[in-house]
């Protein structure tokens, strides 16, 4: 018997909401599908020296978000991105 992908998918974002932010980006190169189930997990919460640079393409899945303590021009520029799911923003 085979199974539905999206019955694949929702297990293995079930095994991504219990794995450490290190593991789910090895797990996320496993194939497509644990991709698109650890993507959202990476991408939750995150500080901003450390994804300056792959954030723009991941917004949709950031919820809490911390920029630190000496906001500059560059740091700035975050502000012009859009984060749709937003509920934390911590500046420093």
């Amino acid at each position: 018997m085979q199974s539905a992908p999206l019955e694949i998918l929702e297990i293995v974002s079930y095994v991504a909401s219990h794995v450490r932010k290190r593991d789910l980006t090895a797990g996320a190169l496993v194939s497509k599908t644990w991709y698109q189930a650890f993507n959202p997990f990476i991408w939750h919460s995150i500080n901003w020296k450390h994804g300056r640079q792959v954030l723009p393409k991941h917004t949709q899945f950031v919820r809490a978000f911390r920029i630190g303590d000496d906001i500059n021009k560059e740091r700035n520029r975050v502000l012009d991105l859009r984060f749709p799911n937003l509920v934390s923003l911590d500046m420093g």
